[in-house]
């Protein structure tokens, strides 16, 4: 039997998701920089080991070290609208 999943545990999955999915993208902007775990440090004013637990997600990372990152990174963070279909099909999954 297939157990039901609130809207919560379903909102709480999609967060997963896209968090994670944002530490990959970071790590492979990283990566494609040459850059090690310590070389961001250094340029995020940071510690190798926080760098660490940000890429290998054992943590929720604060925004100020998203930003962070993301700034050592030479990126800008965006908000973007949400896409409409995608909570539609998980509204219709928990019918």
């Amino acid at each position: 039997m297939v157990s039901e999943m609130s809207y919560d545990s379903i909102q709480e999955i999609e967060i997963i998701r896209k968090r994670a999915a944002m530490v990959v993208a970071l790590i492979e902007l990283r990566e494609s920089k040459g850059w090690t775990q310590a070389e961001l440090a250094r340029r995020a004013g940071m510690k190798q080991s926080a760098i660490a637990r940000f890429e290998s997600d054992t943590t929720a990372p604060r925004i100020d070290t998203i930003i962070r990152v993301a700034m050592a990174l030479g990126v800008d963070l965006t908000l973007m609208p949400s896409d409409p279909s995608r909570n539609e099909q998980a509204a219709a999954a928990m019918v």
